[in-house]
């Protein structure tokens, strides 16, 4: 399907479309997004990362000879930045992906090991859901925060399960989880990619219909004169 002026598949995810001998669209989508438990590793790693700039600023401040007071700040505030910067890196860097494909007949979620494949023909949709261990994570951490809170200790826990989704293939009313992903806006972004790719699929087969069986729309009727002149 050739859209009037910008691609609605622009863009991430990355979407690739082929046409068979036919004239008939199949789109390759590879949904990359943090997972949430990438998301906690990335999180210690970047801490980490802080921390041991940190501690090189600390040793670098004392063997400067007569430092300024704008060099010592300069160098104690660099764990922040390195903060940023390594988590940017790593939520880049760690992103799962996982490959899915719409043909005119078929919807296949690829998998290193053994890939499924599902009729489009039959009832399917898309849809998210809350992380299935979100609730236990919400109960653990309003635990944990609460024994904080003696120790005063102010910055509440950071919830991972409780901001993840898992995004569905709804097929028959039965759940087939694709991945699992890390924040609702990009949740919420892969699943209007599928979505607008099932609409646009389901709208070119009803054109290839209309198109290659012309009779369904002149089926004998009641009092009909179709063969009355043969």
């Amino acid at each position: 399907m050739e859209p009037k002026g910008r691609s609605p598949f622009d863009g991430k995810p990355t979407t690739t479309e082929t046409k068979d001998e036919q004239g008939l669209s199949t789109y390759t989508v590879t949904l990359s997004a943090m997972t949430p438990f990438r998301a906690r590793i990335a999180d210690k790693l970047a801490l980490g990362a802080s921390i041991a700039t940190g501690i090189g600023a600390i040793r670098l401040a004392f063997e400067l000879t007569d430092p300024t007071t704008a060099e010592v700040l300069a160098l104690l505030a660099t764990p922040l930045p390195a903060y940023w910067a390594v988590l940017f890196v790593l939520y880049h860097l760690m992103q799962k992906s996982v490959r899915v494909v719409f043909t005119p007949e078929h919807f296949v979620i690829e998998r290193l090991v053994r890939s499924k494949r599902f009729d489009r023909n039959l009832p399917h949709g898309f849809t998210l859901h809350v992380h299935d261990h979100a609730r236990r994570e919400e109960e653990k951490l309003v635990y944990r925060e609460g024994m904080r809170r003696k120790f005063r200790w102010p910055w509440p826990a950071k919830r991972y399960l409780g901001h993840s989704y898992h995004l569905s293939f709804e097929y028959l009313d039965q759940r087939n989880d694709i991945m699992t992903v890390y924040r609702r806006k990009h949740a919420y972004r892969l699943l209007a990619r599928l979505n607008a790719i099932k609409r646009v699929l389901e709208t070119e087969a009803r054109g290839v219909d209309q198109i290659l069986t012309p009779e369904r729309d002149w089926a004998a009727q009641p009092g009909d004169l179709t063969g009355s002149f043969q």
